[in-house]
């Protein structure tokens, strides 16, 4: 048995090589070594790439640059053994263990969560104002099981459409690390606008 300690959400990807071979090329990314992802066009279908993607996670730096759903096709790498002979009998963390201790999220001023114009805007203002300043980004990637490259992605200033943003399945799990309900707050508040303007539109209808 292994003396790491790893969580549930991630075990997967770091007996397989997946968490390491992708860590490297960020790493490259920022070294220069290689170029960003976004530079390149997918040569098989002709759209912008949006991710490097591996065919075997012991070569970390030998990858393709892809668009996802040409990444979704091509199917999964050949796993590192090297990786799974170090992860293989990780002590798992299970998923509800890192919320234990912490206080439920709760609510930013309204006048905070008004000033959010787009749903991105919001997930940046709830991470501006985490209950624990210190919390890294690479602890909530590890903790809402996103890449940490696309946690990157979600609070770049650049809404750009080639940006992925916090998917709605971990936006629970997300407030829950930042410690505040900014997202939700806004959701509801742009479905309270969209309902009262629709009001407004069939009453000067009638």
């Amino acid at each position: 048995m292994s003396n790491l300690i790893v969580p549930k959400r991630l075990a997967a990807r770091k007996a397989s090589g997946a968490a390491r071979a992708l860590a490297e090329v960020r790493k490259a990314v920022l070294r220069g070594d290689l170029p960003p992802v976004t530079n390149h066009i997918y040569a098989d279908c002709g759209k912008p790439a949006q991710a490097y993607d591996h065919r075997d996670y012991s070569k970390p730096l030998e990858v393709d640059p892809v668009c996802d759903s040409c990444n979704g096709r091509r199917g999964a790498a050949l796993p590192s053994s090297v990786a799974n002979e170090l992860y293989g009998g990780a002590a798992i963390e299970l998923e509800a263990e890192w919320k234990e201790g912490k206080h439920p999220p709760v609510l930013l001023p309204d006048d905070v969560v008004a000033q959010c114009k787009t749903y991105r805007e919001a997930v940046r203002v709830a991470w501006d104002r985490r209950a624990v300043p210190a919390a890294t980004r690479a602890r909530l990637a590890e903790c809402i099981g996103a890449l940490p490259q696309h946690v990157t992605d979600y609070f770049h200033p650049d809404d750009a459409p080639s940006r992925r943003s916090l998917q709605p399945e971990m936006i629970n799990d997300f407030e829950w690390f930042v410690g505040n309900r900014a997202v939700t707050q806004y959701l509801l508040r742009k479905a309270d606008l969209m309902i009262a303007e629709e009001k407004s539109v069939a009453e000067r209808v009638e």
